[in-house]
């Protein structure tokens, strides 16, 4: 055979040799690229969802998370059910509980790092004057209503007021609306979720005033034990957040966001 004839054999070989290899990547390749990053779906209330504080754990999470390579979404629901979905797994978990909240729910994991602190607050459309935490709150006297599923709330008030003068609702809204026509004379809630609520034009004639601070509470995020592996590699991903300076950035640029929601929401 001439030069020309042998180097055009080589070619060939290398090239077939080159076609194998890929062929025997193939499979490997079509695995990777037809599993989907997971995504980690957490639960909180529908309205702190939607509050400043919901936009800032959102924030934060979502970093979180995609630094352990999955993604992150945020579910509102009824703080009721936000419970029972991530009782039963079927849900990864919630975004915001206080710490001893594992003690009622103890298919929940705490992931030992609260990014931040939540306040609870006493709210009314009277003249009152309370003192700030639990102990301030009259016992039999005036009629002081919760939101449902505020782990926090729901523990202290019970021993704290009168069955007959104590009550629940589901949303912030339903809250604030009892209190502005006087079927309340109190209601209790995180107070991101009531300042921002009472930006909307039904309550600006409500003068509805907050009239206590209940304390600042840190929040947790619990995973259910289906995910236990991940709880402590959060953990490190929010302490390497902290330190950096995140938490706070995020802190800003969610009060930003917020803002521009409630603006659009009053257009």
């Amino acid at each position: 055979m001439t030069k020309s004839v042998w180097q055009e054999i080589r070619t060939m070989h290398s090239r077939r040799k080159f076609g194998l290899a890929l062929l025997s990547l193939w499979p490997a390749c079509s695995g990777a690229m037809a599993a989907p990053r997971r995504t980690i779906v957490l639960t909180a209330s529908a309205d702190m969802q939607k509050s400043m504080q919901g936009i800032w754990l959102t924030l934060i999470y979502e970093e979180a998370f995609r630094r352990l390579g999955l993604g992150f979404e945020l579910l509102g629901l009824p703080a009721k059910r936000s419970s029972a979905m991530s009782d039963h797994g079927q849900v990864d978990g919630e975004i915001s509980r206080p710490a001893n909240y594992a003690q009622t729910h103890p298919n929940l994991l705490r992931v030992d790092i609260a990014p931040i602190s939540a306040s609870l607050a006493a709210y009314a459309t009277q003249a009152l004057v309370l003192r700030d935490n639990w102990g301030g709150l009259p016992h039999a006297s005036l009629r002081i209503e919760y939101r449902a599923g505020v782990n926090t709330s729901e523990n202290i008030l019970p021993g704290r007021v009168d069955p007959a003068y104590l009550s629940s609702v589901s949303t912030t809204l339903q809250g604030l609306r009892k209190l502005a026509i006087g079927r309340t004379d109190i209601y209790i809630d995180s107070d991101d979720a009531v300042e921002q609520a009472l930006l909307a034009p039904e309550f600006q004639l409500a003068k509805i005033h907050k009239v206590a601070i209940m304390g600042a509470i840190p929040v947790y995020a619990f995973l259910h034990k289906k995910n236990v592996a991940l709880v402590p590699r959060l953990a490190v991903a929010l302490t390497a957040m902290k330190r950096e300076g995140l938490i706070e950035t995020y802190r800003r640029q969610a009060l930003v966001q917020a803002s521009k929601n409630d603006s659009r929401a009053a257009e």
